[in-house]
């Protein structure tokens, strides 16, 4: 055998071993790079629906600053349109337990027009999607309540719940 094929051969396993080596690497690197790509993609998504849940927070919150029904009647085009905005938002990066809140709050608007009823019930189902919402950002765990929202902004919201 000639010098060279002598050295190809003694080098063989340390050859195997190099190309095994940078084969599996770069699949570990690349399930690596998959993994941070889909944490990004994750992080993007949540940071989209925190704009767009915030966004149905700050309607909310006028539709209860407006308060008194003279200062909603006027408000109401434009929070009305607010609503349909985040109606949007809402369709693309909702949770099901989010848009079956906000589904069932709006059957329960329309089931009421024009009748009398609790003026908290709306609110209570407004603050039901707040509390799916709160689920879907990480709080899976959260106790809190419609009750507990409502009682941040109404100070003798016992009074009023059935």
């Amino acid at each position: 055998m000639d010098r060279i094929s002598a050295l190809l051969i003694s080098s063989l396993p340390s050859i195997i071993l190099a190309l095994a080596t940078a084969f599996f690497a770069s699949r570990f690197y690349a399930r690596q790079m998959r993994a941070e790509q889909q944490k990004e993609f994750e992080s993007r998504f949540n940071e989209r629906k925190w704009e767009v849940y915030t966004g149905f927070a700050d309607i909310v919150r006028e539709v209860i600053r407006s308060g008194k029904s003279d200062r909603l009647q006027r408000d109401l085009p434009k929070l009305i349109d607010k609503l349909l905005q985040f109606t949007s938002g809402l369709w693309i990066v909702g949770s099901d337990e989010v848009v079956e809140a906000f589904t069932e709050w709006q059957r329960y608007s329309r089931s009421v027009e024009g009748k009398e009823t609790n003026p908290l019930e709306g609110l209570a189902k407004l603050t039901d999607i707040l509390i799916e919402m709160r689920k879907d950002l990480g709080y899976k765990s959260s106790k809190i309540r419609s009750e507990d929202l409502l009682a941040t902004f109404i100070t003798d919201v016992d009074k009023y719940l059935l």
